[in-house]
C-alpha cells in the first residue's frame, strides 16, 4: 500500500494540504500497523504514532486515527479538568507544611 494523507478533517487528500500522512508498516496477528506522521508546521514529525486496523485499507486506518484522536483529546480534556480544579491546589496548601523542612525535626 503505497503512502496516503488526509487533511484536517480527515478527508483524503495530496500532499500539499495534508495534516497526517500514512505509511503501512507491518501486519502483526492479522492487524495492519500503520505509521501516522503529523505535520507539524514545518515539516512531517520525527516521531510517527502507531495505529492498528484490521484491514489493509485506506478507510480502516482513517477509522483507527479517528480513534485515537478522540482518546487523546479525552486525556488532554481529562488534564485540563484536574488542573482548573482548585481542590487540587488546596490539597497541596493544606500538605505543604506537612512536608516542608521546617517541620521535619531532626
Amino acid at each position: 500500500m503505497d503512502n496516503f494523507y488526509i487533511n484536517h478533517t480527515n478527508l483524503i487528500c495530496n500532499e500539499d494540504n495534508a495534516s497526517v500522512r500514512f505509511e503501512w508498516c507491518q501486519t502483526l496477528a492479522g492487524y495492519h500497523v500503520f505509521d501516522a506522521f503529523v505535520w507539524n508546521g514545518e515539516g512531517w514529525a520525527d516521531q510517527p504514532y502507531k495505529i492498528m486496523a484490521d484491514e489493509c485499507s485506506r478507510v480502516a486506518a482513517i477509522e483507527a486515527w479517528e480513534q485515537l484522536e478522540e482518546r487523546l483529546l479525552s486525556t488532554e480534556m481529562e488534564e485540563a479538568a484536574f488542573y482548573e480544579n482548585p481542590s487540587i491546589y488546596e490539597l497541596y496548601a493544606l500538605s505543604r507544611d506537612h512536608w516542608s523542612s521546617e517541620s521535619i525535626k531532626w
